[in-house]
């Protein structure tokens, strides 16, 4: 989505987006949203790494958004789980 807004052309229909956005932020995603932190990294590290040991390579993003899941002892929902498998 902020790329999405980095790409706009400046006006008006940019500055509405850019609030309404802003506001998604602060008021419905706040505390709902996990970062990829140190743990994270090493987390994804480990299964990327284990994965190319096993040789199935997994993709930077699907390791980083199972690292996350990881990281905080969460349960992944997705329904591509393939990308995921073993993970």
């Amino acid at each position: 989505m902020e790329f999405g807004l980095e790409s706009m052309s400046a006006g008006r229909r940019h500055d509405l987006r850019r609030a309404a956005f802003g506001r998604l932020l602060e008021e419905i995603l706040e505390n709902r949203v996990l970062s990829f932190d140190a743990a994270a990294g090493r987390e994804t590290a480990q299964l990327m790494a284990q994965r190319r040991r096993a040789g199935k390579p997994v993709d930077l993003r699907d390791a980083m958004i199972a690292g996350i899941a990881r990281a905080t002892r969460g349960t992944l929902a997705t329904r591509n789980s393939r990308h995921f498998e073993a993970s």
